[in-house]
């Protein structure tokens, strides 16, 4: 069959199963199609071209990392292939040939050495999770192989010289199955190494889609005390108290990471919130609490570069929230500052004055404070709460909107929250075990050498999949000389004068290609 007249028979299956859930067709479609491209050139990958491919850039590695490839070579040189599409059933990727596939994939034919160890186990059950989903073969491209046996030595390799690596970095490209690489690595962290994973994400829909993606894969297998491997989806408690509680996936969400989840797929403030809960409930070094842990992040480079590398954790004080709700009605009956400090002279708590003087200067500052531009009117929260670009924040504390709350009679308290510590996102990372780090793009030399410095950071490249198949139609992209001043890079005086030059260069281009506009 061609490939259009697969790609709508399994459209039809997806849309007409009444389990799935319409807002998740376009995601399921955009998946299919992307299935459908991969098998278009299944049978023309070449393990020794990937090999080649990974090797051309072991002038610039690390040196333990150039090792890692060095030996993920051995482990699955060329006559090793998971499978050999050829030899089963006539190289047919559908009927029984899919099935001899699976067969091969579980079973290496011929007598090979198998030196994949799991995560055949898991290129398996994956393979078999998907022909009941699309009725379609999915195998793992050989880059993808390749970059797991790199991270599978890098995470068996001993920390003891200075020089060592204590994260490892992928540049995998956009559409080259990163996810799958995460999802394969966590739970070769959890079966092999015994330990934990969190999975950071952070992007709400991505990290919520490649969760429901995987989930069934977690589920098929098993920990090696024979107990099923949990996971679970970390959302806002927003989001958690919204959902029907009906729906079969609330039961695999939580608000908070679980100290006991195998497999917990995140967001970066959950992972600085599960720092905050073991500071507080503990004292001390924190070592056993991350050493049966690996962090495994996705795009690095907006995770730890480009975010604020600290943060303030504060938590509201009931006693010295009790004193401020004293103070506040001293001020509101319009007395002077004398009553205030008067009225808290024989206080036990040695905080009193110290409130009393933050709440004298807030109470000033709320009464300046303008509608619309600093806080607006909540009707769902019955209250004033303040505006973060644009929105209102019903989660962004400060002692004057408490302030101003009290003065127009919307609160009859004061919550008011202290500063308990400052954490420092690459001091939580560092505690891990070991940080594993997929990306599209790692960054220029002055970010790679930021994150040499301060996570002893290694990196090495997933080489494009269409590079290492025969044939293949894969080319860089190059800049070209379009439109009538024929230059590739155009700078016009005015916004007209650019919209202009814009149309022209893409209704050149698109006599021969489409053209995207970003």
């Amino acid at each position: 069959a061609s490939g259009n007249e697969i790609f709508f028979a399994r459209a039809r299956a997806i849309v007409s199963d009444d389990s799935a859930i319409p807002k998740d067709f376009r995601a399921l479609l955009s998946h299919l199609e992307t299935m459908l491209f991969f098998l278009k050139y299944t049978k023309a990958e070449d393990l020794g071209m990937a090999h080649s491919e990974f090797r051309k850039q072991r002038g610039r590695l690390h040196q333990d990392v150039a090792r890692y490839l060095a030996r993920a070579e051995l482990e699955y040189p060329p006559g090793a292939e998971l499978v050999r599409i050829a030899d089963a059933q006539g190289g047919s990727l559908e009927g029984a040939g899919v099935e001899a596939v699976l067969e091969e994939i579980l079973r290496p034919s011929g007598g090979r050495a198998d030196k994949l160890g799991v995560f055949r186990e898991i290129f398996y059950q994956w393979a078999v999770v998907m022909k009941r989903r699309f009725d379609l073969l999915v195998l793992p491209h050989h880059t993808q192989v390749i970059c797991l046996l790199v991270f599978r030595s890098f995470l068996e390799s001993k920390r003891a010289a200075a020089d060592h690596a204590h994260a490892l970095i992928a540049q995998v490209g956009t559409g080259e199955g990163k996810s799958m690489i995460i999802a394969a690595l966590a739970l070769y962290v959890v079966i092999v190494l015994r330990k934990k994973a969190h999975i950071v994400i952070d992007d709400e829909t991505l990290l919520e889609r490649d969760f429901c993606t995987f989930r069934p894969l977690f589920d098929s297998l098993r920990a090696p005390d024979d107990r099923p491997i949990s996971s679970r989806l970390c959302v806002t408690e927003e989001k958690l108290a919204a959902c029907d509680r009906d729906d079969p996936r609330v039961a695999h969400m939580i608000a908070r990471v679980d100290p006991d989840v195998d497999i917990c797929y995140c967001e970066a403030k959950h992972v600085q919130s599960f720092y905050a809960s073991l500071a507080r409930s503990c004292s001390g070094d924190f070592d056993e609490g991350y050493e049966g842990r690996v962090l495994i992040l996705d795009e690095v480079d907006a995770l730890i570069i480009d975010e604020e590398p600290n943060e303030a954790f504060v938590y509201e004080n009931e006693e010295l929230g009790e004193i401020a709700t004293t103070v506040a009605g001293i001020l509101a009956r319009g007395l002077p500052t004398v009553h205030v400090h008067a009225s808290l002279a024989d206080s036990p708590h040695p905080g009193a004055e110290r409130v009393a003087r933050e709440m004298c200067q807030e109470w000033a500052r709320a009464q300046v404070l303008r509608a619309s531009d600093d806080y607006v009117y909540v009707r769902g929260v019955g209250r004033y709460c303040a505006l973060q670009g644009g929105r209102a924040n019903p989660n962004t504390w400060s002692l004057a909107l408490e302030c101003k709350n009290f003065q127009d009679g919307l609160s009859r308290r004061i919550v008011f929250q202290e500063r308990l510590f400052v954490m420092s996102r690459p001091r939580v990372f560092r505690k891990y075990h070991r940080i594993l780090g997929l990306t599209g793009s790692i960054g220029s030399s002055a970010e790679r050498s930021f994150l040499q410095q301060t996570y002893a950071a290694a990196f090495f490249e997933v080489p494009p999949f269409l590079k290492t198949c025969r044939g293949s139609p894969f080319h860089e992209a190059v800049p070209v000389a379009l439109g009538s001043a024929r230059r590739a890079v155009h700078v016009e005086p005015t916004v007209e004068e650019q919209l202009a030059r814009l149309a022209d260069v893409a209704f050149e281009a698109r006599e021969r290609v489409p053209v995207l506009i970003i």
